[in-house]
């Protein structure tokens, strides 16, 4: 076969004549590939698309939070008048809290294992959740709040503090604790 010289411009492309005998040399060439490579496929279409797969699982981790708003308490149970008991409440903090599980419940412990003046707190006004009424707190955790619902609630916590006037007069100071835990 007899090739003619090539003329070219200055991008390098062929011109004119030359160009219509480059294109037509290049369809001959991809016609004996696609053959070649439709014979080594044993006749086998040929397809342009790929496809890849693969699974991708997004898990959300467990969210518990727990928040107090109010700062320390002081009770001061007045003194008993006539013998009969006195006590002192105060409502002035909001517990907080936060959950993506179901099955939650908070509960609630005291530093102290026992207590000359008991002190009790209860969960009012509660939203997300269930209180449980009154307790008189102990180092022992006691459920507070249950059947918490996923997302965010909140209650008022009013603590009591009792004394009969027998009691001697000095402080005592408790570490209350709360946990956001599973029903359990």
């Amino acid at each position: 076969m007899a090739t003619t010289p090539t003329t070219t411009d200055s991008r390098g492309m062929a011109t004119g004549a030359n160009r219509t005998a480059t294109t037509r040399r290049f369809a001959q060439t991809l016609r004996v590939a696609l053959a070649l490579t439709a014979g080594l496929l044993g006749g086998h279409a040929v397809h342009a698309d790929a496809t890849a797969s693969h699974r991708v699982t997004v898990r959300l981790e467990p969210v518990s939070a727990l928040a107090l708003e109010g700062g320390d308490i002081e009770l001061a149970v007045p003194r008993p008048q006539d013998g009969a008991p006195s006590s002192a409440s105060d409502a002035s903090c909001r517990l907080d809290w936060l959950t993506n599980q179901a099955s939650h419940k908070i509960t609630v412990a005291s530093s102290l294992p026992s207590s000359r003046l008991p002190l009790s707190v209860e969960a009012v006004s509660a939203e997300g959740g269930s209180p449980v009424g009154s307790v008189t707190l102990t180092a022992a955790a006691q459920d507070l709040v249950v059947s918490l619902a996923r997302g965010a609630g909140h209650c008022r916590l009013r603590y009591t503090a009792q004394a009969s006037g027998l009691e001697q007069p000095t402080p005592e100071v408790h570490l209350i604790t709360y946990t956001l835990t599973d029903l359990r």
